[in-house]
Order: structure tokens, then C-alpha cells, then sequence
């Protein structure tokens, strides 16, 4: 009998709702059961009052018990909720940074190139000019050359310093990303250092041809 107490009590308990509108603090949100409990109380009319009270106060604990776990594990999932919801928001700024030291890597790719053009041009234009340029011209021209090599090469430093700062900030995220600590995937992340490695790869590429056109200027 007591499977039949609790079944309506859990039933009857899932059509309440806390308010305020009564010294309990419970009240009908409808009262579609009227069939089922008359039902009930028909059946249960040939039982002992004591057994019966027994019995339904044994099957309200119970249900009690099972409202408190309820209670218990949305208090721990709204703490999870929240406790995910700071470890991104900490997360979210470096990710904003690392897209900004991007955009900024990229331009200050596009500027190498540039003046690796304005110094090959003017190789270019000093080697045609170098039979008819007089000493005091041909001295302009290389301080031309050699201020535009050490822009290049500053540039150089500014951009390797760069990478080595979104290298690290790439692992880190990686590292949040395993860890589910952001809403980052570890594909997205790994998707975004295989760029930064071939943006890397680029630049050394460039590097390399930089160098031997300042060795064969200075041969």
C-alpha cells in the first residue's frame, strides 16, 4: 500500500508550488486531481486510520528526502554554472588580446615587405647608377641602404618578439582548452597555432632573403 501513498504524493507534490500566499508557503496551481484523489480516498476508506497515517507520513518523509537532494544538486550545478561561467570570463580577455597581437603581427608583415621592395628597388636603382654616380651621391645612396636595413632589421626584432609572446599565449590557451577551463575549443586553438606557426614560417622564409641580399650587397 505504501507504493500506492507515495505515488500520489509524489504525484500531488509535482502539481504544488512554493508561494507566499499561505502560512505553509505551498499552494494548488490547479486542481485537475480531484478524479484521482477521490479514487484514492475510496480506496483507501477500508484501511486502519493509525496504519493509513503511518503510511503516508512515511511516504511524505520520503518524498522529502528526495525534494532535499533535488534542492541539494541544483545548488551544486548552479555553483559549477557559475564557477564555468568566471573561468571564461578570465579567459575571454587573453583570447581578445592574442586576436589583437595578431591583426597587429600581420601589419607589421605587411610593412617588412614594403620595405623589403623600397630596398630591393634601390639596390636595383644603385646598381644601374654605380659606373656614372659621383662618391658623394654613391655615400647617400648606401646611407638610403643601410637606413632602410636597419629598419628592416628593427622590424625584424618587433616582429619576432610578437610570436614569441603569441606562442606562449597560444599554449596557455591550449593548455585552458584541455582543461575545458574556456569556451575555446583544443581545435580551434590548435587551428590557430598551426597559423601562427605558418605565418612563423613565412617570416623566416622572408628573413632568409633579406639576409642574402645583404650579403651580395656587401660583396
Amino acid at each position: 500500500m505504501i507504493g500506492k501513498v507515495q505515488e500520489w504524493l509524489i504525484a500531488d507534490r509535482r502539481r504544488m508550488t512554493v508561494g507566499s500566499s499561505s502560512p505553509s508557503g505551498i499552494k494548488r496551481v490547479s486542481d485537475n486531481s480531484s478524479e484521482e484523489r477521490a479514487a484514492l480516498e475510496g480506496m483507501l476508506q477500508g484501511y486502519p486510520v493509525e496504519q493509513l497515517v503511518e503510511e503516508v507520513l512515511i511516504a511524505w518523509d520520503e518524498l522529502a528526502k528526495r525534494n532535499d537532494e533535488v534542492v541539494s544538486v541544483k545548488q551544486r550545478l548552479r555553483v559549477l554554472e557559475l564557477d564555468l561561467a568566471e573561468r571564461e570570463d578570465m579567459v575571454a580577455p587573453e583570447v581578445a588580446r592574442m586576436n589583437d597581437l595578431e591583426t597587429e603581427l600581420e601589419e607589421k608583415n605587411s610593412q617588412l615587405v614594403h620595405l623589403e621592395r623600397l630596398l630591393s628597388d634601390a639596390r636595383q636603382d644603385l646598381a644601374a647608377q654605380q659606373s656614372s654616380l659621383s662618391h658623394e651621391e654613391k655615400l647617400k645612396m648606401e646611407d638610403e641602404v643601410e637606413a632602410l636595413r636597419i629598419l628592416t632589421s628593427e622590424q625584424d626584432d618587433v616582429i619576432g618578439e610578437m610570436e614569441g609572446r603569441i606562442s606562449q599565449m597560444v599554449e596557455a590557451l591550449e593548455r585552458a582548452a584541455d582543461a575545458g577551463l574556456t569556451s575555446v575549443t583544443a581545435d580551434e586553438v590548435r587551428n590557430l597555432k598551426s597559423q601562427v606557426d605558418s605565418m612563423t614560417k613565412q617570416y623566416e622564409v622572408e628573413a632568409s632573403a633579406n639576409k642574402a641580399l645583404e650579403e651580395e650587397r656587401q660583396r
